[in-house]
């Protein structure tokens, strides 16, 4: 049943995200085409633009001879010459008056010439045609070897009469066409090519996954055999293979438990020297627990750091707009850390109770220490809108301590501080003497009562046990900071009232 359910869970998850990057690419892809055909558009409509303009231009220098002499047949070639430019529907030569001296083309509407500049220059446009308009000018003296001319000053010139050029803009709403035309065709070739390498790397990534997640099923359900087949991309298969360790590892943990508990039954009826025997092997079950704890933690770290990789892959490759996604996989992302951050305190806690770690004191500053401290933990106070105040007195900034495990302790106290207070005030103490190091973290959170207190620094200890909890946690992180003290040659301590708060001191000795 578990098995079915996770299949359809999987398929549906599947189908949902290829559908929407199938929506994503082709939404890309369409307002790629429309975009570069617009440019296209607006690049045509320039050049004919200027087009309209130079030809308008030339046509005005070359009228002059036409209007001086009223002549319309000093002007016929010119007009043949401008008609025969693309999209030229219309061109006429007008006198002072208005009067058409020369027309070709199809009809043109009277337009008012008080509107025409002493330049080239738009008279009208509308969705269908451009019309240009230009004045034709002339000295007031011209010799007999000067040829007449066009000039843009004003000054010692006569106006001859305008010359009007109409320009349709069917053309561009062609090239719009086939160039959108053309681009939808290559951009859907290439978003149905993206898609089917989409899709071949979401089956080889899931389809194992899907496998796992089955297997998962099966482990949780109390098969003691359920092993995950190695199959899939390399990080998959990581994460596979370090699951079958931890079952591996599960199965023989529990054989040597119960091998041990077996020996102890049979020897504690026996005589008094076998407890001896019975307290070495639960000494070694005790190690074996250490060092099981200690692989396992290793062995799952690396595929999370996989997970959290290929997470921030996928958030980087995301177009802006698929927010549903993003926040999936931020969710994703979010608890991988929190179980990350679960694995190493779990091997922090096997190290110590192995005797594996050591005391590596050097000269720390003590406020770029604390600093540093303040600047991690600020962000924790904001969830459960806490208010933050510290302060700090020193004998000297600078001492010789390990810096490492100082720092740590300052961030459990703190955190843990932050996640059992709302909308309440945490106060972080420092000072000094010649020797030690006196921390204190004070809250008005829920507290503890005394029961609660005695057993608040041992491992895997919560205040709110069971399934229905309220804070999420290991339960390690007071133990590892009691340890910590302790490793560095000071002690803790705590005093808390129920619904009060807590106080917590902590002493480290330093050189």
């Amino acid at each position: 049943m578990i098995d079915q359910q996770t299949h359809i869970r999987s398929k549906s998850f599947r189908v949902q995200l290829t559908t929407i990057f199938s929506i994503g690419i082709l939404a890309l892809g369409l307002v790629g085409a429309l975009s570069s055909a617009w440019v296209t558009k607006v690049h045509i409509e320039d050049q004919l633009f200027e087009n309209g303009l130079q030809v308008t231009e030339s046509l005005a220098t070359q009228s002059v001879l036409a209007l001086i002499y009223d002549s319309p047949e000093n002007a016929d070639d010119a007009a043949i010459a401008a008609m025969g430019f693309p999209s030229i529907e219309h061109v006429a030569i007008l006198t002072t008056a208005g009067n058409a001296l020369l027309s070709k083309g199809e009809t043109i509407e009277q337009y008012d010439i008080s509107k025409i500049t002493n330049k080239v220059a738009l008279l009208e446009e509308t969705l269908e045609h451009w019309v240009f308009a230009a004045p034709v000018y002339i000295l007031d003296q011209i010799t007999a070897d000067e040829q007449p001319l066009l000039f843009e000053t004003e000054q010692q010139q006569e106006l001859l009469g305008y010359v009007l050029v109409k320009k349709s803009k069917e053309k561009i709403g062609q090239v719009f066409t086939a160039a959108l035309t053309n681009n939808l065709g290559i951009g859907l070739l290439f978003a149905l090519l993206l898609l089917a390498i989409i899709h071949l790397f979401f089956n080889r990534l899931i389809t194992p996954l899907d496998k796992l997640s089955v297997v998962m099923g099966r482990a949780e359900e109390g098969d003691t055999n359920a092993y995950a087949s190695l199959e899939g991309p390399r990080e998959v298969m990581d994460i596979a293979r370090a699951y079958n360790k931890m079952i591996e590892a599960l199965a023989q943990h529990q054989y040597q438990l119960t091998r041990h508990n077996e020996i102890l039954e049979y020897e504690v009826g026996e005589r008094t020297r076998d407890l001896v025997y019975a307290r070495d092997m639960a000494i070694q079950a005790n190690r074996n627990k250490s060092n099981f704890l200690s692989n396992v933690s290793h062995e799952l770290r690396t595929p999370l750091q996989s997970i959290l990789g290929y997470s921030d892959l996928v958030l980087e490759t995301l177009p802006p707009e698929q927010d549903d996604i993003r926040h999936d996989i931020n969710t994703i992302v979010q608890n991988a850390e929190n179980l990350l951050h679960m694995i190493n305190s779990v091997l922090d806690m096997s190290k110590i109770e192995a005797g594996r770690i050591e005391v590596s004191k050097r000269e720390t500053n003590i406020e770029q220490l604390v600093s540093g401290v303040i600047e991690t933990i600020k962000p924790l106070m904001t969830p459960n809108q806490n208010q933050f105040e510290h302060s700090m007195q020193l004998v000297s900034p600078v001492i010789n301590v390990d810096a490492d495990k100082l720092r740590q302790v300052m961030l459990n106290l703190l955190s843990n501080a932050a996640k059992f207070t709302h909308n309440g005030t945490i106060q972080f103490t420092i000072t000094q003497t010649d020797e030690v190091l006196n921390l204190q973290v004070e809250d008005n959170g829920i507290g503890m009562n005394k029961d609660q207190a005695d057993h608040i620094f041992e491992p895997f200890y919560q205040i709110d046990a069971g399934h229905t909890r309220r804070y999420q946690g290991t339960g390690l992180g007071l133990a590892i900071t009691h340890q910590f003290c302790q490793l560095m040659g000071g002690s803790i301590s705590v005093k808390s009232t129920l619904n009060q708060g807590s106080m917590f001191d902590a002493s480290i000795p330093y050189d």
